[in-house]
């Protein structure tokens, strides 16, 4: 459970994205191990709570420190809403049998132009997709153990290509990993926090090079941009009577 001046609550989602500071913001679910450096790497089993991420203060704001894999709670997946920017990105749901690998992915096609030597043009399709590949393993004592694949890309820069025209990057975040979670519960598998800081600098020609009075006619915009995802997924058995 993530607390913000008092306001938490329990959701079920499966992949959250949020951006902007957090203010006030605590730690949650107990304590990871640190190595020598001091960084986390991994979960204390000795601890009886799981920590997800470590948010440390500066200048009276929190950051997130680290990550690292751990299960929690039936029905305890903290919302990470903070000042209430943070949204659920994607909530895909697929019904696969045992050891069988299902597939499921949602996003568009991205058109775009390709010249030929010849002079000619053709259109060219790339993928911007939200992915999920996803293999159970039923184990005797009703826990699962997942082979997972996701995938989410979006469009980036326009890039030009060498026959002319441009050509979309597609910017990629990938995770593969093994977990072994209980019947109902949420992993939470990982996050990449991305922090994006531009300066746009607005002058008056002539003007701005006045001694004295010049810096009147020139303004300076800085903007910060901050953007995390957070991935969960939550694996669920299905009885034989749901399946008919």
């Amino acid at each position: 459970m993530l607390q913000s001046d008092g306001y938490c609550h329990f959701i079920d989602e499966w992949w959250s994205h949020s951006w902007g500071h957090s203010e006030k913001c605590k730690s949650v679910f107990g304590a990871l191990r640190k190595n020598r450096q001091g960084s986390r790497v991994g979960i204390d089993i000795s601890s009886t709570t799981v920590k997800l991420l470590e948010l440390s203060e500066s200048n009276g704001e929190y950051r997130v420190e680290a990550y690292s894999v751990a299960s929690l709670p039936q029905g305890a997946v903290f919302e990470k809403n903070i000042n209430n920017v943070g949204e659920v990105v994607s909530q895909p749901k697929v019904i696969t049998g045992d050891k069988q690998q299902a597939t499921i992915k949602s996003g568009t096609q991205i058109p775009y132009q390709e010249g030929a030597a010849s002079g000619a043009t053709t259109t060219q399709f790339k993928e911007a997709v939200l992915k999920l590949d996803v293999t159970p393993n039923i184990t005797p004592d009703d826990r699962i153990l997942l082979d997972l694949v996701v995938n989410q890309d979006s469009v980036g820069e326009l890039v030009p290509s060498a026959n002319g025209g441009v050509v979309p990057s597609i910017d990629t975040t990938e995770l593969t990993t093994q977990v072994l979670v209980g019947n109902g519960e949420t992993v939470v598998l990982g996050g990449v926090f991305k922090n994006e800081e531009t300066i746009q600098i607005q002058k008056v020609p002539i003007l701005r090079d006045m001694p004295s009075v010049g810096s009147l006619f020139k303004s300076t915009v800085s903007t910060n941009k901050k953007v995390e995802t957070l991935i969960f997924i939550t694996p669920r058995i299905l009885s034989e009577v749901l399946l008919d």
